[in-house]
């Protein structure tokens, strides 16, 4: 306006607006139109700009989450492929203790009585036992046909119930057969372990050597129809009574005739000791001492996990948590089972959270 007056007559019939907008092209500036234009030109590469920038982030954001996921799913896969290798090493531990347990069930099983049998002058008769409840007349004869000839056989029957008792009388023609038949002492038939004494003579029994601190022991020829209460009420007399375990087959879960009872005190086991050749549901008992034939391990540096074995079959975590809850914080339990039945082996693994913990257990 100040530099060219007459272009106020020339606008003068627009309105204000208009003037407003005539000052600006007299100044050279942009319209309010072209104004907005480049604004919105200006927001829309901003914003090109930014979505080019997110976009970046975006993608460094996915590679980086790609690669945390990788780096995870390799974490998982080593720490899945560790525990599977720790598992077979802990599983083929486990198979070697129970083979070793296995063994040692069988030597004891089929080891011969340390005892002798004083026979009486002129004797023609003897006593089997420990016999397997299915045996026959026929089945003994020819077990014992090689020692001379038979005069008789007169198996013992429960008085009230007539049951087979397991034992049997003997009598041969001559005298020295009784000699030969003693030599049968052990042979098995129908899977039981037999025991022959002359019939009236005086059993000498000499006890095993007891081991330092034994707490346990073997307990033999024992009825298949024997229950643990009947076994715990016979030895109660004894001392505290911990647990007993009935050994059974393997493969097939029956019954073998024999068991171990765990003391509270050492002293319970030389009691028990007193109680061997007690009628027990009609068979004279076998009670041994067990050893500690478990040898000194060397701990690996840094073992923070203990094998715990010879468990009761019915023993859940719990248990096993509380009984060794003062010796350190437990991180876990695990209790060994068989593959097929599920059932517990009666051995396990606990891990601590220090390797400390597995001294005091």
């Amino acid at each position: 306006k100040e530099d060219n007056p007459s272009r106020i007559s020339f606008s003068s019939h627009f309105n204000e607006k208009t003037i407003t907008g005539a000052k600006y092209i007299t100044m050279g500036a942009k319209t309010p139109k072209s104004e907005k234009k480049m604004k919105k030109v200006k927001k829309a590469e901003e914003e090109i700009k930014k979505n080019n920038s997110d976009s970046d982030d975006n993608v460094k954001k996915e590679k980086r989450s790609d690669e945390k996921k990788a780096a995870k799913k390799l974490k998982k896969e080593a720490k899945k492929e560790k525990s599977s290798k720790r598992k077979r090493t802990a599983d083929e531990q486990a198979e070697k203790e129970e083979e070793s347990a296995d063994q040692t069930l069988e030597e004891k099983e089929n080891a011969t009585l340390n005892e002798d049998s004083e026979k009486p002058e002129g004797c023609k008769t003897i006593f089997v036992g420990n016999l397997s409840f299915d045996i026959d007349e026929g089945t003994l004869r020819d077990t014992f046909k090689d020692c001379g000839k038979i005069i008789s056989l007169r198996f013992v029957e429960d008085k009230k119930t007539g049951n087979f008792k397991g034992c049997v009388f003997i009598e041969f023609e001559e005298t020295e057969s009784t000699d030969k038949a003693m030599h049968l002492v052990g042979k098995e038939i129908m899977g039981r372990s037999l025991t022959v004494e002359y019939e009236g003579g005086k059993k000498k029994r000499i006890p095993s050597e007891k081991p330092e601190g034994c707490k346990t022991v073997f307990v033999g020829n024992l009825s298949f129809d024997i229950d643990e209460n009947t076994l715990r009420d016979a030895f109660k007399v004894c001392g505290k009574i911990m647990s007993i375990r009935f050994v059974k087959d393997k493969k097939t879960g029956d019954f073998k005739g024999f068991g171990f009872i765990d003391f509270k005190n050492t002293e319970s086991t030389d009691q028990a000791l007193q109680l061997a050749d007690t009628d027990i549901k009609g068979r004279s008992i076998i009670v041994e001492y067990v050893g500690d034939k478990k040898k000194d391990t060397k701990k690996p540096e840094g073992c923070k996990t203990a094998f715990v074995g010879n468990l009761s079959h019915d023993i859940d975590e719990d248990t096993l948590r509380d009984a060794f809850k003062d010796c350190g914080a437990i991180a876990s339990v695990r209790l060994v089972k068989d593959r097929e039945s599920g059932k517990s082996k009666g051995f396990g693994f606990i891990e601590f959270e220090d390797t400390e913990s597995t001294d005091n257990a």
